[in-house]
């Protein structure tokens, strides 16, 4: 389903705020300041955002840097700082002539990335580039549909695909086809209509390749609030346009083109604890004085005599803020005889059989994998053949959660795994 962008009031409330109370970077501060996320934000808000560069684009109030994931980084040697950029119209360009099923291009386009870079020149100047990454089909399969994290075993880039370099007003500069980290083809973009063969065709002399290419969009409602938060909600993805695209071997060293170059993947700091992980940690990590308080959950009398196997849920626990319950099978004889001298009616019970066979787990978060485990089954008759018949439900065994983090700039991916055994604890059970 397309939307339509809309922009909240509160961003020109935010652009105020920033250019009130921070100090305004212009061009000529840049050679004497520290090029970090704050100069780069005080210079977008106090030089950049009044140029023609920026009022010049489209799309000028319907994007914007991240700025609470900024990322140091450099770019063909120079200083560079580097943030996702928030749009409200996504476009990624991928094969066409049915290279790849309708179903596939919306999961490269879910996990591609649309940077923006500020990059400082020699001249103490800033150049503003958008950067995108598109990975190719069995790359993304590999990196398990996040493309977070673009560092092989050796730290060094292991992406493959296509990054497409652009600029502010999203007119394209570069295209670069990367295998491993390496960029293997120079693209460009040869003609409006696509191809009509099917095929790519493949020039032996040149070695170059022709490709149809579409373009893939998707609209977003952009909404930033007064404490800084912004939130993107976006549509479907749907096709805007095909063409056909030249992929040839890039010059030798010092013979131009490339324009811009990749980023190279920012590193994750370790010592950064995500929202999510915040979230596991409070949920699972509870203190040691933790007691299981168990409760009868009492059911409704059976027949009269009760023969046989009847099921009951006759354990309720709480641990903290997770509930445990246990399914207890017991099988006992029930008589009922009418008592003259004592003007009542006596009840005698044959429990023969009370044994806990199954317990399950119900937690309170949805996004943590959790499994409650109860390590063995014991037989826990006792007190047969008397009135005072009673079976005892222990509540015993261990739950586990887990989370695996994907990696999420700049925190790193992390596996969480957290095992809490649980004491046994009895309840005592007299049958109704």
């Amino acid at each position: 389903m397309k939307t339509i962008l809309r922009l909240s009031v509160f961003t020109a409330i935010m652009v105020l705020i920033a250019i009130g109370c921070q100090k305004i970077i212009s061009n000529d501060d840049i050679s004497a300041t520290a090029f970090n996320t704050l100069a780069v934000k005080n210079w977008y808000y106090g030089t950049f955002s009044k140029s023609p560069e920026w009022s010049g684009s489209a799309q000028k109030d319907k994007q914007l840097p991240d700025w609470k994931n900024g990322e140091i980084t450099s770019i063909e040697n120079k200083e560079a700082v580097v943030y996702p950029l928030i749009k409200g119209t996504h476009t990624f360009s991928m094969p066409g002539n049915n290279s790849l099923t309708a179903a596939q291009c919306k999961k490269i386009a879910d996990a591609s990335l649309a940077k923006i870079a500020f990059i400082k020149t020699n001249g103490n100047q800033i150049t503003v580039k958008e950067i995108d990454y598109i990975p190719d089909w069995d790359y993304l399969q590999k990196k398990q549909f996040n493309i977070g994290e673009m560092k092989g075993t050796n730290g060094k880039s292991d992406f493959t695909g296509r990054i497409i370099t652009k600029d502010w007003a999203g007119n394209v500069l570069a295209i670069q086809v990367q295998v491993n980290g390496k960029t293997v083809k120079i693209g460009k973009r040869v003609n409006d209509k696509g191809s009509s063969k099917g095929d790519d065709n493949t020039s032996s002399l040149e070695e170059c390749t022709y490709t149809q290419m579409c373009l893939w969009q998707q609209d977003c409602v952009i909404t930033i609030y007064g404490d800084g938060m912004i939130t993107n909600e976006c549509g479907e993805w749907y096709i805007v346009e095909c063409w056909l695209e030249e992929n040839c071997p890039p010059p030798p060293p010092g013979g131009g083109g490339g324009g811009g170059g990749p980023i190279e993947p920012p590193n994750c700091n370790p010592a950064l604890v995500s929202p999510e992980e915040e979230e596991y940690n409070n949920y699972v990590l509870m203190k040691q004085s933790s007691q299981v308080d168990v409760n009868t959950n009492i059911s409704s009398d059976g027949p009269t005599p009760i023969i046989g196997v009847t099921n009951w849920v006759v354990t309720e626990a709480h641990y903290a803020n997770w509930q445990i319950k246990a399914n207890t099978n017991y099988s006992y004889y029930h008589d009922k005889y009418y008592d003259a001298n004592l003007n009542a009616f006596i009840h005698k019970y044959d429990l023969f059989n009370y044994q806990t066979v199954s317990s399950y787990y119900v937690g309170s978060n949805t996004f943590i994998q959790s499994t409650w485990t109860q390590t063995s089954v014991l037989d826990q008759v006792f007190n047969n053949n008397t009135t005072n018949t009673k079976g005892a439900s222990i509540v015993h065994g261990s739950i586990r959660h887990v989370l695996s983090l994907p990696l999420n700039v700049p925190y790193c991916p992390k596996a969480l795994d957290q095992t809490v055994e649980i004491n046994p604890n009895t309840l005592n059970f007299t049958p109704r």
